[in-house]
């Protein structure tokens, strides 16, 4: 994410966070599901990129973030449960965007690849807004997007047969048991597991991992570590002429 963009666009961009809150309830309420969840999720990663940007450069250490890297969204006190901001009529936290709204009323996991945290080992923010029109579309590239980037969504270990996923997936692993697909039969080490892998199944583009998760063999599985510092552009060496 280039925030220092953002800071430069910044009168652009609330005006756009503006639009999300002064949009009225009742106009809310009479929308499809689709424009509702595009609409929820549009307005999580608005606030998020507002919070990081009337704080950034990030710094400074907070008891919560001891143990996380100083330039990260784990820095903000209370980022997700107590800094409020106003959509669709209403004052929300990100908290209650993500858990009382989006993954209570929507049944998609598919938010996890869409919703943005800005770190480093979350999912990608689209260079566009969600919506309702082409929202499938959207949900289904953040995903294929996600679980095919070894660095963040599914690395697979041929050697020792291990598949190392986003620790997203444990999180909230009853989302994607949700989405559940048949399967051929599973190994004791891939049964717990086994919603999570049908789940990869449908987007992987490994074949030995699909060969694997359809015949039911052998997998240990592992997760990755999250990356917690702040999602900024990597900033480019200057070079002297």
């Amino acid at each position: 994410m280039d925030y220092e963009g953002f800071l430069l666009e910044s009168e652009l961009f609330y005006r756009y966070v503006n639009k999300l809150g002064n949009l009225e309830s009742h106009v809310l309420e009479n929308w499809t599901r689709e424009q509702k969840l595009a609409f929820w999720i549009n307005a999580y990663n608005a606030f998020t990129l507002q919070a990081i940007m009337k704080r950034y450069p990030i710094s400074g250490r907070s008891l919560i973030g001891l143990f996380f890297p100083q330039n990260s969204i784990l820095q903000i006190p209370g980022i997700w449960s107590r800094i409020e901001f106003k959509a669709g009529g209403k004052k929300v936290t990100l908290g209650q965007i993500e858990h009382k709204i989006i993954r209570k009323l929507f049944d998609e996991p598919r938010i996890h690849f869409a919703i943005v945290c800005a770190s480093r080992s979350c999912a990608n923010l689209r260079a566009e807004t969600y919506q309702a029109n082409i929202l499938e579309k959207q949900l289904h590239e953040q995903a294929d997007q996600f679980i095919n980037d070894p660095s963040k969504g599914v690395r697979w270990d041929s050697d020792n047969h291990r598949l190392s996923i986003s620790k997203i997936f444990k999180w909230f692993k009853k989302d994607f048991e949700k989405k559940d697909i048949p399967t051929g039969s599973s190994t004791r080490s891939t049964k717990s597991n086994q919603p999570v892998l049908r789940f990869i199944r449908q987007y992987i583009r490994n074949k030995k991992v699909i060969d694997r998760i359809d015949r039911g063999r052998d997998i240990r599985v592992s997760y990755l570590p999250y990356d917690w510092r702040l999602n900024d552009k990597v900033k480019k060496p200057h070079m002297d002429n």
